[in-house]
């Protein structure tokens, strides 16, 4: 067996069933599915529990967050490869099928994933591929420069990726400190280190639509310091000792900075919020964002929440 399929789940009974249904439809068969139930307090553990498969093993937590969740399906895992996915999102019928050709022709590759849709809450979808990657008239191959192309937009999801778990190993883990953008920190140390592969046809659908998604916005009020986001300074000085540093690492590191300055605003700490935007002045890929920041940080307080909320 090649392949280690975890499914996380925390209280999402009306969409665990659709996640574990589209990984066992899969074209390609060679697979185990190992769910973790991070401390459900709805009905999502009996309703896994209700679809039977001999590929399938359960296992059950306190609630610790998803980057726990996963670290415990890792362990569990007994595959070379391991492959994640939300339980409120769902893979096409080839998303394995195209992974494991990924796997077979870059052997040395850190990272596997594939383009993905988005279902927006209008229902209406997005597709999140990498269109300006040339790989002479085929629909994969090593992506260039990771952090170039997600500077741009996220191409890779939460619900797209398959690692090689002596990747995961050795970059220990996800980080359980972090509650949101774990995965972000992930894709990010290895990308400083490895290269990426990826195939350019949608095989997984990320619904935006979906209630309580496991990354939905933080309360302001724990003041963000579990986001990836935050701790943008640390993760630039930990990337500059990496093989694979280059200037748009750094450019992609200004980009967290600028959305961290964006939370002290939320937080209304305007002062904190200009001081990191001032290190951000010599961005050359964020300008735009950089000034949007930096003008609403202008704005009085009483118009800037109203802002906030809708940009």
């Amino acid at each position: 067996m090649k392949y280690s399929v975890i499914i996380t789940v925390y209280n999402k009974e009306k969409y665990i069933k659709r996640a574990v249904r589209s990984v066992l439809k899969q074209t390609y068969k060679d697979f185990e599915l190992i769910i973790v139930d991070d401390g459900s307090t709805d009905h999502s553990l009996k309703r896994a529990r209700e679809i039977k498969d001999e590929r399938i093993k359960i296992i059950t937590q306190e609630n610790m967050g998803a980057a726990a969740a996963r670290n415990s399906g890792i362990k569990a895992a007994s595959c070379d490869y391991i492959g994640f996915l939300d339980a409120d999102d769902a893979w096409k019928p080839d998303f394995l099928e195209n992974i494991n050709i990924l796997t077979e022709e870059y052997p040395e590759a850190g990272l596997y994933a594939a383009a993905h849709e988005a279902v927006l809450p209008s229902y209406r979808t997005e597709k999140h591929v990498l269109s300006t990657q040339d790989w002479k008239g085929r629909s994969f191959g090593l992506v260039d420069d990771y952090f170039k192309h997600a500077l741009k937009a996220p191409f890779i999801s939460a619900s797209s990726v398959v690692i090689p778990r002596r990747v995961l190993e050795e970059m220990g883990y996800f980080c359980e400190t972090i509650r949101r953008g774990e995965d972000l920190l992930m894709w990010c140390r290895i990308a400083l280190n490895y290269r990426i592969a990826f195939c350019n046809k949608v095989c997984a659908v990320y619904f935006k639509n979906a209630q309580n998604r496991t990354d939905a916005r933080n309360d302001p009020s724990n003041g963000f310091t579990d986001t990836f986001q935050w701790h943008a300074e640390e993760i630039l000085a930990e990337g500059r000792k990496a093989r694979n540093y280059s200037g748009y690492f750094k450019e992609y590191i200004l980009k967290m900075l600028i959305v961290k300055a964006r939370y002290h605003l939320e937080l209304n700490q305007k002062k904190q919020a200009r001081t990191i935007l001032s290190r951000c002045a010599k961005t050359r890929e964020n300008r735009k964002y950089l000034m949007k920041v930096y003008m609403m940080s202008l704005v009085p307080d009483t118009i800037l929440q109203g802002i906030l909320r809708i940009v």
